[in-house]
Formats: structure tokens, sequence, C-alpha cells
């Protein structure tokens, strides 16, 4: 009998599109990933009742990866939704993902090697692997959590994984014991005032990312940036003055500076900072008894043009 604990989830960034490397490192993570196979059965009339051929048009890989937030681990996540970055000088370095503005402000395309596989017994593989959306969350008395939704190119099911690289036990949990929420009014001024009674939140990038199929090829082989959807839900306890803050501005079109900040000290961080304007509000909901306030935000860009950045400082110095 097979045991979910022999799951493992592999990945290894790539240098270029179309070719897969050998996985170098182990995530602490789960993992949905299959071949999403296109098979096409010809209309023929051969004088026969039954379909008598068919033909695999197009393989892609579909799934997606879920994990508990380590300031190590979770820069790969970011990569594959954000793309690419190089570091500022350290121990410890400051990993800054930019949300892009204009076309010059991406990151670089972030391409990676997956294997899911159980115990060797069964792999599937995936090449030019990234992330069409990544949800970061949390929630008091917990800690946060990251799921990207996988897109990616060629997809095998070899017999054993290209490589078997070692768990690194030296991570960082991001607890929300831990984080804390500050609400501006300009970018500039981000970080100075802060709203108590957080209660949870769910960050989610969607749409900047896509995989582009064109003929002479089984598998997707083009990506794709677009206009992207940047979402945020907080909720909060209704005794915080700031939650009435944003009861008015619903009726307005009053931008806000937010961020949030996971803090264990200077060398593991993370800040998710950016615009926004307040969508939708539930009054008056119920969490535990005590009188919550759910508010959605819609990520957008200030006067400036500054759209905001997660920002992750570790003493992980590449991926």
């Amino acid at each position: 009998m097979t045991s979910k604990a022999e799951r493992q989830v592999l990945a290894g960034l790539q240098t270029d599109a179309g070719t897969g490397v050998n996985v170098d490192t182990a995530l602490r993570a789960t993992c949905k990933l299959r071949p999403a196979v296109t098979k096409i059965h010809p209309d023929e009339d051969i004088g026969s009742f039954a379909p008598a051929r068919h033909y695999v048009a197009a393989v892609r890989p579909e799934g997606s990866i879920v994990m508990d937030g380590t300031y190590e681990q979770c820069l790969i996540l970011l990569a594959m939704a954000l793309g690419t970055v190089t570091p500022g000088a350290g121990p410890p370095y400051l990993w800054t993902f930019d949300l892009p503005d204009a076309t010059t402000d991406l990151n670089a395309f972030s391409l990676w090697t997956v294997e899911y596989t159980d115990g060797d017994d069964q792999v599937i593989r995936a090449e030019d692997v990234f992330a069409k959306s990544l949800t970061i969350s949390g929630e008091a008395g917990a800690g946060w959590m990251f799921e990207a939704e996988l897109d990616g190119g060629e997809t095998t099911i070899p017999a054993a994984v290209s490589a078997s690289p070692t768990l690194d036990d030296t991570v960082t949990p991001i607890r929300m014991a831990d984080t804390t929420l500050w609400i501006d009014t300009t970018y500039a001024g981000i970080g100075v005032t802060q709203c108590e009674e957080l209660i949870s939140f769910e960050w989610k990038i969607e749409e900047l990312q896509h995989a582009k199929q064109f003929a002479g090829s089984l598998y997707p082989n083009g990506r794709g940036n677009s206009k992207y959807k940047l979402s945020l839900e907080l909720v909060l306890e209704m005794a915080a003055p700031e939650a009435h803050a944003f009861s008015d501005a619903v009726l307005a079109t009053t931008q806000f500076a937010v961020e949030i900040k996971g803090y264990v000290d200077a060398n593991d961080f993370i800040k998710l900072d950016g615009m926004f304007m307040v969508e939708e509000i539930d009054t008056l909901d119920d969490r535990n008894g005590n009188n919550v306030l759910k508010i959605t935000l819609l990520g957008e860009k200030d006067a400036s043009d500054n759209t905001g950045a997660v920002l992750v400082t570790t003493d992980v110095s590449a991926l």
C-alpha cells in the first residue's frame, strides 16, 4: 500500500525555454500535477458504427502547488508567478518582486522543471512550468499559505526522478503571530500607520502570465503577459478604528497604500506592498462570535505609477 507521506515535489529553474533541467530543490509542498491530453476522434464514415481511430492533438500540464509559507521557499512560488529577480547584496539578501506597470517593469520570465512523484514509482515531469495565479493568505493563529496555479509545456511520465535533492531543514515559518497590517494614504508613506486587529487576509494576483499554443508544436510553445488583476481581502475586528474608515471608503474613490508585513527579525521578513481601492465590504459579519468587517480591495497604480511589490529578506542568495 502506498502512502501520502511518500509524495515529493521537486523543482529546478530552467535557463532556456523548451530545455528542461535536472531538479535541484525539494519543496515543502503538496502538488497536484497531471498531463491534460487532447485526443481527437475524427468523424469518418468508413462503413462502421464504431469510431476507428484517434490522435493526440495537444498535451499540457495542469495542476497546483500549495505550501506553508517559509521565508526561504516562498521565493520559488513568487518567481514562478512574478518572474525571476536578482537579490540585493547580503547576507541577508533582499528579493524585490515588482508588480509591473509598463513592459519595462516586467521581471524576467521564470520557467521551471517540476517533478511530482510518489516514491519514484510514479513520476509526472513538466517543463516550462510557471504560475498562472498566486494566492498568499493567512489566518490568525496559523501561518501564511502560498498556492500557485500551474501551467507549462512538455509533459512526460518518466520511470524515475531526474535527481533526488536533499530537503533543506533550515527554514523559518511565516507566522500570523509575526504579521502586521499597515494602511497609509501615499505609497511613499507606506508602513507608517498600523491597523490593529487583523484576523485574516488573502492576496491574489492572476492573469499576468499565460501560455500560448502555436501550430508546429504538440505542447504550448510560447508565453505571454497581460493586464493582471490584483485583489486583497482583509477581515478586521469591527472594533478596529480603521475598519470604519474602510466602510466610508467604499462610497468614494479613495486609494490606500496597504502593507502586510511578516517580520521575525532583520534576516527574515516579507512585505506585500500595493496601492488599492475598496471594491466591496461585508459589514457586521460574524467570525467566532465576533463582529468583523470583510473588505475586498482591488490593486491599482497611483498618480506616480506606483503599483507595489513583494519584498522578501532571507539568507537565500540564489534560486
